[in-house]
């Protein structure tokens, strides 16, 4: 809830000083001629509020030919309440007194229960003052003060009005999601490519050796076949590989005897701990049959044979499991007596397995030999060289094809964000549709009293989404631009009174300011914004400003403004 107190102004254009409470409820009328200083209040609260004039200009420059002798500067002061707490702005242009200790000069002041705000910079200052007040100049200016010859809500473009709903309805959030989104995107996007040129660059790197590695290989080919005939020196030698296979078969069988000694381990080490157990057994079922005897003994004498029965079963399970154990470990022992016969066998081959492997070593120095002469000429580190830096290639390539496939997906993934619950289809339009509902009820009430209905929409689903303002008179659609200068006038006095309800609804506002809204009006077309003023502003605070010199609107206070020696004065 905003609640506006009072504005103090000093040296403002014609303004040498006053102070005005714009916190009492009612309706106020600000009553003179023309160019008496009506409208200059509005321009300085404008002005203090958001260093703007009414036409959106940061300048402000036309006190120059009113100020008198003693002109001390321009000041303005505006009090008002949030939460329970006091705000206070003070704007100074050219201010020779002090404000809070220091020179006035051209400070923009922010207090919050006296005690002044910390950013020194003047953009960061009106950043919080715009939060507080919960609206931009342009919502102020749409939905608090409709003054003449402003430019309207209806008139401006399609954009604005989407920016204006978007803050008025408190939607912004969804727009600032997206711009994090898009940060986040961009971000993403830019790491992906940063991998992809890395990707790029590597499998370039990886050909270019690929190329090298294929020339040197093709070189010693050309070296190996030069040399051919010098194989047919080692037809005698290569006969040997002829052993190749019992080589392997011999390898198997002393990989075999290895696995048999293990068997054979296993199965001791088994047969030890089955041996325990049986021993362990029988100690305690040797106790245990001492004390089932006595036990047995006692059954029998009370002539409880079940339960004598029973417990003479248990020492049959005893003694069953003992020799369970014992045939284990008889099976056991037949199986390592087999064991050892297969590995007797096995060391007479491991022997004739030995004996070959020492003619296949000899073979192979001489193979060696030869292919040490055969590539002659042909640079085998660098072959090494290059078939290790391709397989290091290759696993980086692959590690970064992987990491691309995350870029992308996060990528891919913040795209879906932008694009689709944070874009005009998603959250945005169902919010949009919902909002602009109550802006729509609020026209609607209006009906009644002004003869004519408007309905505000947008085609969000649309390629060009643009809102839309639809104008019923005498049951047939209208367009803006088809409406008289009076007709038009009262549209737009009915947009900017549902824009301020809609912001009393939205913000907890509850004032406005109306600036010569008679102007150019029939007496009729009076009558009709007098009928909505009494509807609307009843429980509301209202200044009106006018020239003229009677209104039909009851209880109504007034404050005349008059000019004297270039100064307004208000009575």
């Amino acid at each position: 809830m905003i609640q506006f107190g009072n504005i103090i102004i000093e040296g403002f254009c014609s303004i040498p000083y006053i102070e005005l409470n714009l916190g009492s409820k009612g309706i106020t009328v600000i009553r003179g001629a023309t160019g008496e200083g009506k409208t200059t209040i509005l321009s300085a609260l404008v002005w203090g509020a958001y260093g703007k004039n009414l036409k959106g200009k940061s300048d402000v420059n036309t006190w120059e030919k009113y100020r008198p002798k003693n002109y001390n500067g321009t000041k303005v002061e505006i009090y008002f309440g949030k939460d329970g707490k006091t705000h206070k702005i003070t704007r100074c242009l050219k201010y020779k007194g002090e404000v809070n200790g220091a020179k006035g000069k051209d400070r923009l002041i922010y207090e919050i229960d006296a005690v002044e705000v910390s950013e020194k910079d003047k953009g960061e200052i009106q950043a919080l003052i715009n939060a507080d007040l919960g609206m931009s100049y342009s919502l102020f200016m749409n939905s608090i003060l409709f003054g003449q010859g402003m430019k309207r809500l209806i008139q401006e473009s399609s954009s604005y009005k989407k920016d204006l709903f978007e803050e008025i309805f408190e939607l912004e959030y969804i727009s600032k999601a997206r711009d994090i989104a898009k940060g986040y995107y961009t971000e993403a996007l830019r790491e992906y490519n940063e991998i992809s040129q890395k990707y790029s660059s590597s499998k370039e790197k990886k050909q270019s050796i690929q190329r090298m590695l294929d020339d040197l290989k093709k070189q010693a080919n050309h070296v190996k076949n030069d040399l051919s005939s010098r194989v047919k020196v080692l037809e005698k030698k290569l006969s040997l590989l002829a052993k190749a296979k019992k080589e392997n078969e011999l390898r198997e069988t002393v990989t075999y005897k290895n696995h048999i000694e293990q068997r054979i381990q296993e199965a001791r080490d088994n047969q030890k701990e089955l041996l325990n157990k049986i021993n362990d057994a029988k100690k305690k079922t040797r106790v245990s049959l001492e004390e089932f005897i006595g036990v047995i003994i006692k059954l029998l004498k009370r002539g409880d044979i079940k339960n004598s029965l029973k417990r003479l079963m248990e020492v049959k399970k005893a003694f069953g499991d003992i020799e369970r154990l014992q045939d284990k470990c008889s099976k056991l022992a037949d199986k390592i007596s087999n064991y050892r016969d297969k590995l007797e066998e096995l060391r007479d081959q491991e022997y004739e397995a030995n004996k070959v492997q020492r003619d296949i070593d000899l073979t192979h120095v001489e193979i060696k030999k030869l292919l040490s002469e055969k590539r002659a000429g042909v640079n085998l580190g660098l072959i090494k060289k290059y078939k290790t830096q391709l397989s290091t290639l290759s696993d980086k390539l692959q590690s970064i094809e992987s990491e691309m496939e995350e870029k992308r997906a996060k990528v891919d993934n913040y795209k879906w964000v932008m694009d689709d619950p944070l874009g005009n289809r998603g959250i945005k339009a169902f919010l949009f549709e919902s909002s602009l509902d109550i802006l729509n009820e609020t026209l609607e009430s209006y009906s009644e009293v002004l003869g004519f209905s408007i309905l505000f929409y947008v085609d969000i689903q649309g390629v060009k989404k643009d809102f839309n303002t639809q104008i019923i008179m005498d049951g047939i659609e209208v367009s803006y631009e088809e409406l008289s200068g009076g007709q038009k006038t009262l549209v737009n006095i009915a947009m900017a009174f549902a824009m301020n309800e809609v912001m009393t609804k939205a913000k907890g506002i509850n004032i406005a300011f109306l600036d010569e809204v008679f102007e150019n009006l029939s007496s009729e077309y009076v009558d009709l914004v007098i009928g909505l003023i009494r509807k609307i502003y009843k429980d509301k605070t209202l200044y009106l400003i006018s020239h003229h010199e009677s209104l039909p609107i009851p209880n109504a206070r007034v404050l005349t403004v008059t000019r004297e020696r270039g100064l307004s004065q208000y009575h």
